[in-house]
């Protein structure tokens, strides 16, 4: 049987980064740019990065203007009416990417009402209302999906991770994450992880070094690869230094060398737990590296993991292929008589 959701007790709330924000309303222009500007591939295709850096603002200045071309609404509803939607949570989850039902809503129409009703890294039950928004119909209609696209990614992330954690925090195991973002989504992704319980791994290629089986393959073995990585600059800084083994003959050759961890890969339990022995046998005059299993864990599988006691399991589902939150909107409007 599946783990189930948390109690809200166990996680504190959460604020996203400066960098989160930005990411935040970047894409929010650019997917509303999709959706509202029928110009819009067509300026990306002149000169992609010259108009982003040049003409980003412009865009989300004028899509309160471009929200008009929502053919559907404005010509169904050619003039204002005054409504009330209601975001709906229709399954039991954790909320991650609330800030952008306001950023989404706020650059649609400036003068909508929004009241977000619920935080960051919240658990909440089904039917659980996220967010109201009042104002112009149209310009709710045609922030509508933009907004869902967020939540229900951001908390569907959160959600997943929340399952995986419940059953390793109970070992005293940390689930991380991988790079293995959407594109685009790295930021964002990576905080609904955290809203979730989960940590961040690396951010990029750039914050951390982890050998891979590719670089161990290329570099004709794991001595070889991690010989070169300690003689460099990087590896002979502070920066992290993580190998990648896949067998018992690789983390004996990594363990001659001061890793702070060794990620193994695709093992089996059994063999995990061989290699778990070995690393923490203290032959090598040193504190033995943080073990991080990675590849092939699932919700079925991770408890065989965490009982082995490493100090982190990396889950690259978290973000590669989490389901979509239910999550729904509902808008009501005054009918001719005054009445709901």
């Amino acid at each position: 049987m599946l783990p189930r959701l948390g109690e809200s007790g166990d996680y504190k709330k959460l604020a996203m980064t400066e960098q989160e924000r930005s990411q935040l309303r970047f894409l929010a222009v650019l997917s509303l740019c999709e959706d509202l500007d029928a110009n819009f591939l067509s300026k990306l295709s002149e000169d992609s990065f010259k108009f982003l850096a040049g003409n980003f603002e412009d865009c989300a200045r004028n899509i309160h203007e471009l929200a008009k071309n929502d053919a559907t609404s404005f010509s169904a509803f050619p003039g204002k009416i005054e409504s009330v939607a209601s975001i709906t949570a229709q399954e039991p989850l954790v909320v991650s990417g609330i800030e952008a039902v306001r950023t989404v809503f706020s650059l649609v129409d400036p003068s909508l009402n929004v009241e977000l009703l619920v935080s960051d890294g919240d658990h909440v039950k089904e039917g659980a209302v996220l967010a109201r928004i009042k104002g112009d119909m149209r310009s709710v209609l045609a922030g509508e999906r933009t907004a869902l696209n967020f939540l229900q990614r951001c908390c569907g992330i959160s959600t997943l991770t929340s399952r995986f954690v419940s059953v390793a925090s109970k070992h005293g195991v940390d689930i991380y994450d991988t790079r293995k973002t959407a594109p685009g989504w790295r930021f964002l992704d990576k905080f609904a992880v955290r809203c979730g319980g989960g940590k961040n791994h690396r951010l990029g290629l750039h914050d951390q070094i982890l050998v891979k089986s590719t670089h161990v393959d290329l570099a004709g073995g794991v001595s070889q690869a991690l010989r070169s990585v300690f003689s460099s600059p990087a590896g002979s800084s502070q920066i992290v230094v993580e190998v990648e083994v896949r067998n018992l003959e690789e983390l004996k050759a990594a363990l001659e060398f001061p890793v702070d961890v060794v990620l193994l890969d695709n093992m089996s339990p059994s063999l995990a737990r061989e290699a778990i022995q070995l690393a923490r046998s203290g032959q090598r005059g040193r504190s033995p590296p943080q073990i991080e299993i990675s590849g092939g864990i699932n919700l079925s599988n991770i408890e065989a993991f965490c009982s082995l006691n490493p100090e982190r399991i990396a889950v690259g589902m978290l973000t590669h292929s989490p389901p979509a939150a239910r999550i729904h909107m509902k808008v009501s409007a005054p009918s001719q008589d005054g009445k709901p």
